[in-house]
């Protein structure tokens, strides 16, 4: 009766992943009457955000990137280069992804990429947090035999 209990248990923890959601829940905090500071995954979303908006409108046919299958893999997840909290800070992280590419002509594909990104906190012209990327931002695309984490390709 004892092993049965631990096999159907309830309380079995879920597989600790490096794939992240790649959506942003922008909170409002109801005391502080004002949006919620982003977490630093979030705000990394953002900033890999900014720069496929880039790369899309520096692209020579006019090819629009996204964010495909809504996953991202953490290689190495945010790190803030130091800092008090509340503060301005600079962070890197690397990663991969599936990008959807549209195409001019109507037609769409897709392509794995590994990025590393650089991004700061910054305040936009309206006074609210905002997040940029800065250089050494570095977006490549993955050879077609690389083999990708299989939460990914789903």
């Amino acid at each position: 009766m004892h092993i049965r209990k631990e096999m159907f248990s309830a309380l079995k923890k879920a597989p600790d992943t490096n794939v992240i959601p790649a959506t942003v829940n922008h909170r409002l905090d109801k005391k502080e009457q004002r949006v919620a500071t982003l977490n630093p995954n979030e705000k990394m979303i953002c900033a890999l955000r900014k720069a496929l908006t880039k790369m899309s409108d520096g692209h020579e046919d006019g090819c629009r990137y996204f964010i495909a299958n809504n996953k991202i893999q953490l290689l190495s997840p945010p790190t803030s280069s130091g800092g008090r909290a509340g503060e301005a800070q600079t962070y890197s992280a690397r990663g991969r992804c599936r990008l959807g590419v549209c195409h001019p002509g109507g037609h769409s594909s897709s392509v794995n990429v590994e990025f590393t990104l650089t991004f700061r906190d910054v305040v936009d012209d309206r006074g609210l947090a905002d997040v940029e990327f800065i250089d050494p931002t570095v977006i490549d695309e993955l050879p077609r035999g690389t083999p990708v984490d299989a939460a990914l390709l789903a």
